[in-house]
């Protein structure tokens, strides 16, 4: 761990030979010891008050490319190595969101003292283009990692990113690459960064789990050229931000105020080319060429491409049902087992939760979120809300922290009238939930365990004094730890000898 250093020119990063000293011993650590100790001098550079803003640009360049590495061994085990660890990864998406942040902050610092009239001129006209393409691109970096929590996403991150791509409109560099050198890990032009940050936040990634996240952001990178960008409106528009205001991109409802700065946004150019990938990927074939940062297999793949395809068309997703606000509790469970448990007349470890509205699709809760990994998309839970006496299960569709350890859930509704039931699967005996009514010729939904469907398996099922026969018509979702089908109902008779 490094020690606390003054501003003065002593400290270690002011020096060229200490400098090279401590990248070149990063790269002999454990990954996430390094991006830590890459972390720890950045929180030491911005303390340092007496750097010009030429070395401080220089010592940024130099630990964020020696972050680049040890972040991509990182990603590759929080999302390839199999574990059944809770919370491991949690404390890592904090890492990778502290140093990104540091590395943001510390380009902006850059170009806060370019912006001082009278100073840095030559400096300004070589550094730039890549100071401002680097700033950008570290805001995106910082988003994602913030949004593999699900936030909360730092309202000063779209206000500093808009700053930094206004910067280099104003220079006429946003469209111009700065030359690479030797071991230095480019980045693109401003413009492309900040695009990037933009149609990541447009492609919901609150809705993705975050090995998704970090699939999507890498197709984003690959579609990235066929999406424009535009000053003024087109019928292909749906999206639009002012970098000058300190906003996330919005959708376009309405007309906004006109502004020099305003910047429109198509994605539906890139639509085709997301389906073609979708139409190889659904054949088991990745291309060649596609960078994913590690080996996923064309199922985990596919459904992130949907999801783009679905987000990037002409007529994204929009709320279904209108949604009326409540104040009101209710009890809740998480996971397959605690649901059956409750279900079954077992007590499961109920806990609180607030519902903020309610449609026919589902509820809007706001909870504590521990950094455990309990609550993940595509969790089945159960919720009794105040006063009632039925469960109701539904399914986490959507997570967004507004603080560290609180936030909002989308959960949409599975049953109103939910059953436990035990039933003979394999042999074995098998808790599963019926979700809907048993009535001959009708088709019904099953939450079994994880990897409980089969395709070929009938199922035979005594509820309520009748017994039915079911034959598999499909899987709805793997959902998180368990899965969720179809049957139709072929026979339903009552209970007794046959």
């Amino acid at each position: 761990m490094l020690k606390l250093f003054s501003g003065r020119a002593d400290h270690p990063l002011a020096s060229d030979g200490e400098l090279a000293g401590i990248v070149a011993a990063l790269a002999g650590m454990d990954p996430k010891a390094a991006l830590r100790e890459i972390a720890d001098w950045l929180d030491s550079l911005d303390a340092a008050e007496d750097f010009g803003a030429e070395r401080r640009f220089t010592v940024l360049v130099r630990l964020e490319d020696a972050a680049w590495a040890p972040q991509r061994a990182m990603v590759r085990d929080i999302f390839t190595v199999p574990r059944q660890v809770k919370g491991y990864s949690a404390p890592l998406f904090q890492l990778g969101r502290r140093l990104w942040r540091r590395v943001a902050a510390g380009y902006m610092r850059c170009l806060d003292a370019l912006g001082e009239e009278g100073r840095n001129r030559d400096f300004t006209r070589r550094v730039l283009p890549a100071l401002a393409a680097r700033s950008l691109r570290a805001h995106a970096q910082w988003l994602k990692w913030s949004e593999f929590r699900y936030g909360p996403v730092d309202p000063l991150l779209w206000q500093n990113a808009g700053a930094a791509y206004l910067a280099a409109v104003d220079a006429g560099c946003e469209r111009r690459r700065a030359p690479a050198q030797p071991g230095d890990s480019a980045p693109g032009c401003a413009q492309d960064e900040y695009l990037r940050a933009l149609v990541f936040h447009l492609s919901a990634p609150d809705r993705l789990r975050p090995i998704e996240i970090e699939i999507a952001d890498r197709l984003i990178g690959r579609f990235l050229p066929l999406i424009r960008f535009p000053a003024q409106a087109t019928p292909a528009a749906l999206y639009w931000v002012d970098p000058a205001r300190p906003m996330a991109p919005m959708r376009l409802a309405r007309t906004p105020t006109a502004s020099a700065s305003l910047r429109y946004i198509e994605l539906a150019a890139a639509a085709p080319a997301v389906a073609e990938l979708m139409g190889g990927v659904s054949k088991g074939a990745l291309p060649p060429d596609l960078d994913l940062g590690g080996s996923y297999p064309p199922k985990v793949v596919l459904p992130v491409a949907a999801h783009l395809s679905r987000y990037w068309g002409a007529r994204p997703p929009t709320r279904v049902h209108p949604r009326h606000g409540v104040h009101s509790a209710a009890r809740s469970v998480l996971g397959f087992a605690h649901v059956f448990g409750q279900l079954s007349g077992k007590a499961a470890g109920a806990v609180n939760w607030d519902i903020e509205d309610v449609s026919r699709g589902g509820f809007g809760v706001r909870a504590s979120l521990p950094d455990d990994d309990v609550l993940r998309l595509g969790t089945l839970l159960g919720l009794q809300p105040e006063g009632g006496e039925n469960w109701v299960v539904g399914i986490i569709r959507r997570i967004a922290r507004d603080a560290e350890a609180r936030g909002r859930l989308g959960i949409e509704t599975l049953s109103h009238a939910p059953a436990a039931i035990e039933i003979e699967l394999a042999g074995r005996k098998t808790d599963v939930l019926l979700l809907d009514a048993l009535d001959a010729g009708a088709t019904v939904r099953l939450v079994l365990p994880q990897f409980g469907y089969e395709e070929a398996v009938r199922l035979r099922i005594a509820h309520e004094g009748r017994v039915a026969e079911l034959d598999p018509a499909g899987l709805l979702e793997s959902a998180e730890g368990c899965d969720v089908a179809r049957y139709r109902v072929l026979s339903v008779r009552p209970a007794g000898p046959a």
